[in-house]
């Protein structure tokens, strides 16, 4: 299970760092109701307090390759009890034999992590808000 989570998420940066032609034709991918869920439980696990989340704008793409990114924004309150504003997320489904994960690799809680994860996000053709 560890190699295919680390094989994943090599999948993942490797898609993201390589040029937006390497990637080949980039489709809209229709996420199910089952896969939000799976996406936004994903999310909640890296916050502080998962119960407050609030989502908006989840989309996913799917390259040629088959390489799919998931981005999306996510508002949830910080230590203090405030909401802390809408901060993008990406990442990526890993699907095992028994169930599926959702991979955050980008939450984009600092002026910094916020650039990189638009600007990974729309490498991959999905253009947020």
């Amino acid at each position: 299970m560890k190699r295919a989570l680390i094989a994943a998420i090599g999948a993942v940066i490797a898609t993201s760092v390589t040029s937006a032609e390497d990637l080949g034709p980039i489709k809209t991918y229709e996420l199910s109701d089952s896969e939000i869920s799976i996406v936004e439980q994903g999310v909640r696990d890296t916050l502080k307090d998962p119960d407050s989340a609030r989502f908006d704008n989840i989309q996913a793409t799917v390259s040629e390759k088959g390489g799919m990114t998931i981005c999306g924004f996510v508002n949830a309150k910080n230590g203090f009890g405030g909401y802390t504003g809408k901060s993008p997320f990406m990442g990526m489904i890993l699907k095992l034999p028994t169930s599926s994960k959702f991979i955050s690799l980008s939450l984009g809680a600092s002026d910094e992590a916020e650039f990189v994860t638009r600007r990974v996000c729309e490498k991959n053709g999905i253009k947020l808000p």
